[in-house]
């Protein structure tokens, strides 16, 4: 089955609470025989095994043959009351074989120490952004914009500056300008090398950040015509720094997980577009 919605979990989470706050009666019926439980309508366990005598937990004191709100095949210990749960806190829900699905739950004192783990989480989070905690919704959306605001400022200064540590070199009439921008993110690299790119040129730009590479190229039109591949280019590149990559004739992206071969990547790429060239 698919997995359950937050609004569905919101209402069985009601239900059973419901019920628990109704103070039902349990009652245990032990050492029945496994097939007058199925025919008292207990639910089994997918995938358990049971032996010929089961114990049933029932909630409510209704007759066995009567539908009642939960009736199954339990070995645990359980109280005489719903009342004594106190509370259940729905945590999540899995899927654990075809067409099953199990919700894990808390009640009682671990309800209690859940609630106040995650009190204790808000009062942090609240206090990392100097905010009262019933206010902390809009103080993480405030922050959240601030954030996108300096991302969009940082990426506007990246690309003015593009190209001022860049390193030009004529490869067989073509211009190859190869660059490192550290801390940058790949959509501002690309949009350096979409202000590099020309006619006559191959743009090859590397850009590392958490421990990560990303390289973006674009080949001309002059270039491309001469037998250059960003794709293919950078099929090859990659694999220096770790990783791997490709695209079409004029642009292509790749990535790799070693940012400490950056200059012999970039060094290479010389290399890589001699032998390419026609």
């Amino acid at each position: 089955g698919k997995a359950m919605t937050d609004e569905e979990l919101l209402r069985v989470e009601a239900i059973v609470n419901d019920k628990v706050w109704e103070a039902v009666p349990v009652k245990v019926y032990a050492d029945v025989p496994i097939d007058e439980a199925r025919g008292m309508g207990a639910m089994a366990l997918f995938g358990e095994k049971y032996g010929d005598r089961v114990r049933v937990v029932q909630v409510g004191d209704m007759p066995p043959t009567e539908p009642s709100f939960s009736r199954e095949l339990c070995g645990g210990v359980h109280v005489r009351n719903t009342g004594q749960i106190g509370v259940v806190k729905i945590l999540h829900e899995a899927s654990v074989a075809s067409g099953v699905r199990r919700i894990t739950a808390v009640a009682g004192p671990r309800a209690l120490q859940w609630a106040r783990e995650q009190e204790n989480a808000v009062a942090v989070a609240a206090d990392l952004l100097k905010a009262n905690p019933k206010d902390l919704v809009s103080a993480v959306e405030r922050a959240i914009d601030n954030l996108k605001e300096e991302k969009k400022k940082r990426g506007r200064m990246v690309v003015q500056t593009g190209g001022q540590n860049a390193t030009y070199t004529d490869v067989s009439g073509i211009e190859l300008v190869t660059e490192h921008l550290a801390e940058v993110e790949a959509e501002d690299a690309k949009l350096v090398v979409d202000k590099l790119s020309a006619p006559g040129r191959v743009v090859v730009v590397f850009n590392t950040a958490e421990g990560k590479v990303g390289i973006t190229c674009s080949v001309g039109a002059e270039a491309r015509a001469r037998g250059g591949h960003a794709g293919n280019l950078l099929r090859e590149v990659a694999k220096i720094v770790g990783g791997g990559g490709g695209g079409k004739p004029e642009f292509a992206t790749a990535g790799g997980k070693d940012p400490s071969k950056v200059g012999e990547a970039m060094a290479s790429v010389s290399g890589v577009l001699v032998g390419m060239l026609v």
